[in-house]
């Protein structure tokens, strides 16, 4: 115990000799030398001239200092902003030059530098797919595009899909676009705005535009999973297929997102979501989103990954349309 004290104390002064000597340690005898860039989803993202960029799991880190200007996050929701210095073992200290703040590691859910360039600031995912059945003659082919940055007090996401199927009868096509920029509040709290573009043959609709804003709370938010609710108003303007009629309505929302991320083997990754829409200009309408993925790591930067996905309309504006539209969808993700 003396030992890493002592470890520790003196991690102060050498982390203040150079740019990017961040220090981590998982034991007197086994430290790293180099820049933290991040903390997410139970793993310390650090970056050395030997190895570049590498995870690390959190469980297994019991000191970390940082000349850096680091935001600190914890279970909680609340955020803590400056420099980690030294501090008793499987705890972080946090001083903004003026105090400090000791933290448990076990509290601690993300540490983002805010001193990160535009382009450092966004991680961005690609994805493709192909699926070929001779027996039914048909093909799937997919692509999405997953974004997401981040600031101290803002978070935005953009998430794309297109999915074009062929059999012997038709062809059809399934696109979606959406947009979320969250302002994070105490407590867990968050407000903002969204808005959607897709497109979906099988429920007979062109184009349908949605905006809305509204808020909600991280219920819970671990190293190992995270809960969210939320609810808000949309106006929406929809274009049927095979007509030049549109409608515009205004719709409620109600969602929850839940996100369990483990990386002992197996790895597993898995992200589901679930919209409720009721229809407040055309009462007793009903669409309801649901989204699951679930995510394997085969090699550094590469996932196999799974999706399944229901689109529900109690009421669809195209007398031929089904309402319902459910598939799962393969393909192999790139994390830029």
């Amino acid at each position: 115990m003396r030992t890493v004290c002592l470890v520790l104390m003196l991690f102060p002064v050498l982390a203040f000799t150079a740019t990017k000597d961040d220090r981590v340690a998982f034991t007197p005898e086994s430290q790293m030398v180099g820049e933290v860039k991040r903390l997410e989803r139970g793993r310390l993202h650090f970056k050395t001239d030997a190895t570049d960029t590498i995870p690390i799991e959190w469980e297994n880190v019991v000191a970390l200092v940082s000349r850096q200007q680091l935001q600190v996050e914890i279970t909680s929701g609340a955020r803590f902003l400056g420099h980690l210095i030294g501090s008793e073992p499987s705890h972080i200290t946090v001083s903004d030059g003026t105090s400090a703040t000791t933290l448990p590691m076990t509290a601690v859910v993300k540490i983002t530098p805010i001193e990160e360039t535009f382009l450092e600031r966004w991680d961005v995912d690609l994805s493709a797919g192909y699926d070929f059945t001779k027996a039914s003659d048909v093909t799937r082919l997919n692509f999405g595009l997953d974004t997401r940055y981040t600031t101290e007090k803002r978070r935005f996401t953009l998430e794309a899909e297109l999915e074009k199927t062929k059999d012997t009868v038709e062809n059809t096509t399934r696109w979606e676009t959406e947009v979320d920029s969250r302002r994070l509040r105490d407590s867990r709290w968050f407000t903002g705005y969204f808005g959607s573009l897709e497109g979906n043959d099988a429920l007979g609709i062109d184009l349908r535009t949605s905006l809305g804003a509204g808020g909600g709370r991280y219920l819970w938010q671990t190293n190992s999973l995270s809960f969210a609710v939320l609810a808000g108003i949309v106006a929406s303007r929809e274009e049927i297929a095979g007509t030049s009629d549109s409608d515009t309505t205004f719709e409620a929302m109600f969602s929850a997102e839940f996100e369990l991320f483990r990386y002992d083997a197996p790895e597993i990754d898995i992200v589901t979501s679930l919209d409720v829409i009721p229809n407040l200009s055309d009462l007793g309408r009903v669409r309801i989103d649901y989204d699951l993925s679930l995510r394997w790591e085969l090699v550094d930067d590469f996932y196999w990954e799974i999706k399944f996905y229901d689109r529900f309309d109690s009421d669809p504006r195209s007398a031929d349309a089904d309402k319902n539209d459910y598939g799962i969808v393969t393909g192999v993700v790139w994390d830029l």
